[in-house]
């Protein structure tokens, strides 16, 4: 059963929702348009990386292809005291460019736990941003990440387990996401 619905019922003009690392790959099907980039390689407007997802969101069509999701290695949100702000430059140079896109779901591994956000702009609350999803918690040798700080008010689960994820896109306004531990 699904424990996270997503709805375009909102009142942003283009969003979707309420609320690994590969550069330059970028997948059409369907509803949904993914975007994988580089969370260490030159990030700031006028690099090559910034240029591409600049044309990449210019050749999406919303009407055809509602949801978009952009993923990263490492995590721009992050409650987890594991890679606090090692995306930092990252986030600063390119979260404008998410947010003006409309992008609906950022995700991201790196961190060996999981955690959700609702829409999160510029550390602050906005329903019209992307919710931040770290699945760094598939499992690994190191075992998870325990070490919390106080949770910021976009952070709504968190927990340090190994689990996995599933996304249905149920139609143009609505998706379920499910997280198992």
């Amino acid at each position: 059963m699904p424990i996270w619905g997503l709805s375009t019922e909102s009142s942003c003009v283009e969003k979707k929702i309420l609320h690994v690392h590969t550069w330059g790959r970028c997948v059409r099907g369907g509803p949904l348009h993914t975007a994988a980039h580089c969370s260490y390689c030159a990030t700031h407007p006028g690099s090559w990386q910034y240029e591409w997802l600049v044309s990449d969101f210019e050749s999406i069509d919303r009407e055809k292809t509602p949801w978009v999701i952009v993923m990263t290695h490492a995590p721009w949100y992050n409650s987890n005291s594991a890679h606090q702000g090692e995306a930092e430059p990252h986030r600063v140079d390119m979260e404008e460019l998410l947010y003006d896109n409309g992008v609906d779901i950022f995700m991201n591994g790196h961190v060996h736990s999981y955690e959700r956000s609702i829409g999160v702009y510029n550390g602050c609350l906005n329903e019209c941003a992307p919710n931040f999803i770290t699945l760094g918690d598939g499992g690994n040798y190191e075992g998870t990440y325990y070490n919390w700080i106080q949770p910021p008010p976009w952070s709504v689960v968190r927990e340090s387990s190994f689990g996995v994820a599933f996304l249905e896109i149920e139609n143009a306004t609505h998706a379920y996401w499910n997280w198992t531990r």
